[in-house]
């Protein structure tokens, strides 16, 4: 067994995630990928405050001054999702997805030891 951790299990014959199992005697490669969250909705929060605080009012400063805020924090609270992609014959399947890269670092290296092992 070359991983056993977090739902996720690689052997050389298998690679188990939840209720997905693939074969790993399929598995051509292995990769990983990023992607990025939809920054929309923390900036329009921020030009919508940016906007308010430009009214000069007192009411829509003070609301301004929390809506620029709370969108800056949502901008900054979002992270990227690293995804596992397996490669076969048959196409590129996203086997798994984390926010932790080093998780999906480790996902990878299990699967590319699979298939070296496999021969």
């Amino acid at each position: 067994m070359f991983l056993d951790e977090a739902g996720v299990t690689v052997t050389q014959a298998r690679f188990v995630h939840g209720a997905q199992t693939f074969a790993m005697s399929n598995v051509t490669s292995v990769g990983s990928a990023r992607t990025d969250p939809s920054r929309r909705g923390p900036i329009v929060l921020v030009v919508l405050g940016v906007v308010l605080i430009l009214a000069h009012q007192a009411a829509s400063i003070a609301f301004g001054v929390l809506l620029a805020g709370l969108g800056a924090w949502w901008y900054q609270s979002q992270k990227p999702t690293h995804v596992v992609l397996l490669r076969s014959a048959s196409g590129e399947s996203r086997a798994f997805s984390s926010k932790d890269k080093t998780q999906v670092d480790r996902i990878v290296a299990a699967v590319n030891s699979a298939i070296v092992a496999r021969g």
